[in-house]
């Protein structure tokens, strides 16, 4: 089952970054261009079952743990794919052409033969390399998905017709017909094999290189639970952007709407940001930046962290949450279990009016049970409103004064923050300063 998400969601949590922004994929070096493929399509498709995800994070647990030397040339590997695309694929195996095309190629040397003869030599390098991987894995601890990728390679070491590319494995030479026999079974007879291999390749790749980013980034394998009612617990939780990231713990267990309050550049922003992405790593079958997690398996993730407004279609922003909230609320009837985050509820009208919708509006998701929801806000007064509101918890980051000087130790605590330190930051970056004196030297000009 499909795990949705839209494209707010996507951009809210970088997953593809755009310009120098940094992004999701980036933190995972696969090694070939199939494997960073594999990585976008993975991001684009999370996955909302508990029996996919939990075999992909055993798989990449396994080479966590036993660290694997996997390395994939991806010069090889490209080349891998031009042969494959080649054009004029045998549609038998020919000894008589086999010495025909060897001859010729020695008096005269042709660039389709040189492509075929490297390529189908890589390849059943390849072949190998991936054989002697597999079978490196003991058998009764040897993840599912690694077993039906063996079998994968497997059909092709094995092919019938006396072609058995197991047999050249010690051939430091390919014969004539050794060609022949490969290249018709690469690229004629097995050929939806061999690009059912690549992928397996290509994923390998991908789970090694996130395996790699879990050993040097701290990172921690999810644990999906199936019980009734929506969990979601995270211990030492941090955003991988952030350098000397300060973590922090958030558990839903017995609530399942959390309020955040603090003040500007406290940590809200970032804490939500932080809680989507373990939630779609989570969902991708990924570890996840925090040293322990538990969740349930969830239909959704939907997020509104940096929502602009819309000047083709003139909306206003205000009328653009509107209609983002709108677009959720459809989102909840639709998937019923999701997780929905909000970034600063309708900051784009007046206090009253902000005030009034945000009240409304979370008192009317703390009653859909079957969902998470973390909004943050500025304006606390609505704290003091859902105090008595069932299923709603509060969290907030609290802000020290030391002289002229507001100090941030980003960490969540309990309960509402109501300090107010928006002039003070306005004083300390000395704007007001700034343009009295440009007003004067104007004046005076």
């Amino acid at each position: 089952m499909q795990f949705t998400l839209d494209r707010q969601t996507l951009a809210d949590l970088a997953v593809a970054g755009s310009g120098t922004q940094q992004s999701l994929t980036s933190l995972f070096k696969p090694d070939t261009l199939g494997g960073q493929t594999m990585l976008i399509q993975l991001f684009n498709h999370p996955l909302a079952d508990m029996e996919l995800l939990w075999n992909r994070s055993a798989a990449i647990a396994y080479l966590h743990v036993n660290e694997f030397e996997i390395k994939f040339d991806k010069d090889e590997l490209d080349f891998i794919e031009h042969y494959l695309r080649q054009g004029q694929s045998p549609d038998s195996v020919s000894k008589v052409r086999a010495v025909k095309n060897d001859l010729l190629n020695k008096i005269s040397p042709s660039n389709h033969y040189y492509v075929v003869k490297r390529g189908v030599g890589l390849l059943v390098k390849l072949l190998n390399y991936m054989d002697n991987f597999f079978q490196s894995i003991h058998s009764q601890h040897r993840p599912s998905l690694f077993v039906d990728f063996a079998l994968c390679t497997n059909v092709l070491l094995d092919a019938g017709d006396g072609i058995i590319i197991s047999g050249l494995k010690n051939k430091r030479y390919l014969n004539a017909m050794d060609l022949e026999r490969c290249d018709y079974l690469f690229r004629r007879k097995a050929h939806q094999q061999v690009k059912a291999f690549l992928d397996v390749v290509y994923e390998v790749d991908v789970y090694n290189a996130v395996a790699c980013t879990a050993v040097s980034r701290g990172f921690s394998y999810p644990v999906i639970v199936d019980q009734d009612g929506p969990v979601l617990e995270l211990e030492d939780l941090f955003h991988p952007f952030v350098q000397r990231p300060v973590t922090n713990n958030i558990s839903f267990a017995k609530h399942n709407l959390c309020f955040v309050t603090g003040a500007n550049m406290a940590g809200k922003s970032t804490l939500l940001k932080s809680i989507g992405v373990a939630v779609l790593l989570a969902h991708i079958g990924f570890p996840v930046p925090a040293s322990a997690m538990k969740t349930s398996l969830f239909k959704g993730l939907f997020t509104t962290i940096n929502l602009s407004d819309n000047i083709n279609l003139g909306h206003s922003h205000f009328y653009a949450e509107v209609l983002r909230v709108k677009e959720i609320a459809q989102h909840i009837n639709d998937l019923e279990s999701i997780v929905v985050i909000f970034d600063e509820l309708f900051r784009g009208t007046n206090v009253k009016d902000a005030y009034d919708a945000s009240l409304a509006i979370i008192k009317a998701l703390a009653q859909v049970k079957k969902c998470i929801f973390i909004v943050s806000t500025h304006i606390i007064e609505v704290a003091e409103q859902l105090q008595e509101t069932n299923g709603v918890f509060f969290k907030c980051f609290s802000t020290s004064l030391k002289g002229n000087k507001a100090f941030y130790n980003y960490k969540l605590g309990d309960g509402v923050n109501t300090e107010r330190l928006g002039m003070k930051i306005i004083e300390d970056e000395n704007i007001l300063a700034m343009l009295q004196a440009s007003a004067y030297n104007i004046e005076h000009s």
